[in-house]
């Protein structure tokens, strides 16, 4: 009796870990495209506002616009 129950002890142990290891693999990548989203439109623009073409605001309105179609995205998406 002490075998079997320490099996499956063993065994939900071992699929709780799969399951937080799963949990924690798609945190980072959601997290990720996240960071993905507000950084590369700056590093995009980033040559044109350096090279004078492109003011601050004009480096900030280009972040927030792909913030905003990501937002419009979702809720279309659904």
């Amino acid at each position: 009796m002490k075998s079997a129950v320490s099996s499956d002890l063993a065994s939900v142990l071992e699929i709780s870990n799969k399951l937080m290891m799963a949990l924690t693999r798609l945190t980072w990548v959601t997290s990720g495209y996240g960071w993905l989203t507000v950084v590369a439109p700056i590093v995009i623009a980033a040559p044109v506002y350096f090279n004078g073409n492109l003011s601050f605001g004009g480096l900030m309105m280009a972040a927030v616009g792909v913030q905003s179609g990501k937002c419009i995205a979702a809720l279309v998406c659904r």
